[in-house]
């Protein structure tokens, strides 16, 4: 569409209101399109608000169903320790009782010898005290020289128990429980200047995704002719070197990162040359003068 301006009472086509016209129904058209993602942005927004109380009292759910499971846990092992106090307290009750079962019968025995030998030097006629006197002094000896071989006079178990509760662990778990964020970690990086690769081995390095929570990683290599990829690797360490690959091959190594919440997106890979021919150490022989 054209426009005309009059000028000195006649009208001339004006090109430039023509690309003016052009050009802004052009960026309008632009502009109603960001509106109107804008416009389903908000909508989304609004439903996404709409869900938080739901999801509110659902996650408190979980969370007191959580602190529940570990009350409970708190009581039964307080069941089970009270329960191993109770056993010990019936050894100690046994150990102490028997003890003093046999403590109190070597007593008496012993209580008997003696009432028989007051009651032998109460006799009164020489001869009849001289016929047992010699048996009887050697009992009496044998009975005293045996007395602490026969008993013990220290109590086998202590009344006390020497045993301490160590709840510092638990409490400070418990001090220290918290929520942590359910995310899996971004997409670590192999760093080429740090991989190298040296007769038929080759060494991968990498880092993690910056501030990403990383668990283990996984590097992955394939059969050094574009075939699949195996898993070489799996650990905390973020340098590897893998041995007794093939000479002349290229390699191709990928790496990704785990922790509780999932994995990453594999890495970019990066491609490694093992050497044509394994490297001999040269061992030259001189003559002798």
């Amino acid at each position: 569409m054209y426009r005309f301006r009059k000028r000195y009472n006649s009208y001339v086509l004006c090109s430039e209101d023509v690309y003016h016209e052009t050009d802004l129904s052009q960026t309008l058209q632009a502009l109603s399109e960001k509106a109107k993602t804008e416009t389903e942005f908000i909508q989304k927004l609004k439903a996404m608000t709409e869900r938080i109380p739901a999801n509110s009292v659902e996650f408190e759910s979980v969370v007191v169903a959580q602190c529940d499971a570990l009350i409970e846990a708190i009581h039964q092992r307080k069941q089970e320790l009270l329960d191993f106090v109770s056993a010990e307290r019936d050894m100690k009750v046994k150990i102490l009782k028997d003890q003093a079962h046999h403590c109190t019968s070597h007593l008496q025995k012993t209580t008997s010898l003696l009432y028989f030998c007051v009651e032998v030097l109460k006799e009164a006629d020489p001869a009849s005290f001289l016929q047992i006197s010699s048996s009887l002094l050697n009992r009496v000896n044998t009975v005293d020289q045996n007395f602490f071989k026969e008993i013990e006079l220290v109590p086998r178990v202590s009344p006390e128990f020497e045993l301490t509760l160590d709840n510092t662990p638990v409490v400070h778990a418990i001090q220290t429980l918290n929520f942590f964020q359910m995310k899996a970690p971004g997409q670590p990086t192999i760093l080429p200047e740090e991989c190298s690769a040296e007769n038929n081995s080759v060494t991968i390095a990498w880092q993690p995704y910056p501030g990403s929570v990383v668990d283990a990683y996984t590097l992955e290599l394939d059969d050094g002719n574009g075939g699949n990829f195996r898993v070489v690797y799996i650990g905390p360490e973020m340098m590897c070197t893998v041995d007794g690959l093939h000479f002349n091959s290229i390699y191709n190594a990928r790496v990704r990162s785990q922790n509780h919440a999932g994995e990453s997106e594999y890495s970019e890979l990066v491609s490694l040359q093992t050497a044509e021919v394994r490297l001999r150490k040269l061992i030259i022989l001189y003559p002798a003068c």
